[in-house]
């Protein structure tokens, strides 16, 4: 397939999902595939429409910079969707305030979301195996589905972190300062005995047995 090459100096490529807000497209979606990319240094991301960007682990920490440029006037949030291979990743490089979803497949070691100004509107979804997850101060509300043996790291927001796999669980959860919330409501049955919680205020079960 064709690839887009930079070379030299510092390149950008702008995913343009809308030019303006009339007529807008919503909820449409953009593939970086493997390779697809060489030599860029920054991603520009416009008038996302509640759309989403699908790329790798290794893509997206090879742009220096990622710009989410937004309409402020109305309601755009961009949803980006990650496949790792068993690598750290971190959002150092996002220069922007607002996601509506993060989504995570394939295999991590950690996943550093820390970040001085970004908010997550809805969910984190974690459909991934991963060491550690570290979530900064802004409130958040994390979904983990495909793992059972991880470790949660949170700082001083207000978060729901939400464990959907029934079975036995190994881990380690910090909830940090703030309110927050462990729910294993949709779990059935789950074995806690091997899980550590701290700095958690609510531990919600619904209908599920806890051992």
């Amino acid at each position: 397939g064709e690839i887009l090459s930079g070379g030299a100096g510092n390149d950008a490529l702008e995913i343009v999902f809308n030019e303006t807000t009339n007529n807008a497209v919503w909820n449409t979606s953009y593939r970086l595939s493997e390779g697809a990319t060489s030599s860029l240094e920054t991603l520009i991301i416009t008038q996302p429409a509640r759309s989403a960007v699908y790329m790798s682990a290794e893509q997206w920490l090879s742009f220096t910079e990622i710009q989410n440029s937004p309409d402020n006037a109305w309601d755009d949030y961009l949803k980006i969707l990650i496949t790792g291979s068993l690598e750290d990743f971190n959002v150092s490089n996002f220069v922007g305030e607002r996601l509506q979803e993060f989504t995570f497949y394939g295999s991590f070691g950690d996943i550093d979301l820390t970040h001085d100004s970004l908010s997550i509107r809805e969910w984190i979804y974690n459909r991934a195996s991963f060491d550690n997850l570290i979530l900064g101060d802004q409130d958040a509300q994390v979904y983990i589905s495909e793992d059972s043996d991880y470790s949660v790291t949170a700082g001083d927001g207000d978060h729901v972190i939400k464990h959907g796999r029934g079975g036995t669980l190994q881990a380690s959860i910090d909830g940090g300062a703030g309110d927050d919330t462990f729910d294993v409501s949709q779990t059935g049955f789950i074995d806690l005995t091997g899980t550590t919680l701290e700095n958690i205020e609510t531990v919600y079960f619904g209908n599920a047995t806890i051992v």
